[in-house]
């Protein structure tokens, strides 16, 4: 599962990519990297929907803490990772459409 979550992000950030270098917009790099990581800015936000949705008692301070400090590292570890992903699956591609150019 989480080896299809990142084969998404990579084809999300290729596809990206491709279309702002159709726009001659050449500053690819933090943008795919930003592509790829906001999965986690999702995640972030959909934990914090879960957390309200679901709780349906008087809500402690120290569990929630712990709970949105726990949420804010497992989305920031996951941001990070399909970041680099969507970077490294970006410059793989371009690597890839540039080295075919023949200069004659």
């Amino acid at each position: 599962m989480f080896l299809v979550f990142l084969l998404t992000c990579a084809e999300i950030c290729v596809v990206l990519c491709y279309l702002h270098l159709c726009a001659e917009e050449h500053r690819w790099w933090w943008r795919a990297f930003l592509t790829g990581a906001s999965s986690g800015l999702y995640l972030l936000c959909y934990g914090g929907y879960h957390y309200l949705a679901r709780t349906h008692h008087a809500i402690d301070v120290i569990s929630s803490i712990i709970y949105f400090g726990y949420l804010a590292l497992t989305c920031y570890s996951c941001a990070v990772c399909t970041g680099a992903v969507g970077f490294l699956s970006c410059w793989v591609f371009l690597r890839f459409i540039y080295g075919s150019v023949k200069i004659d």
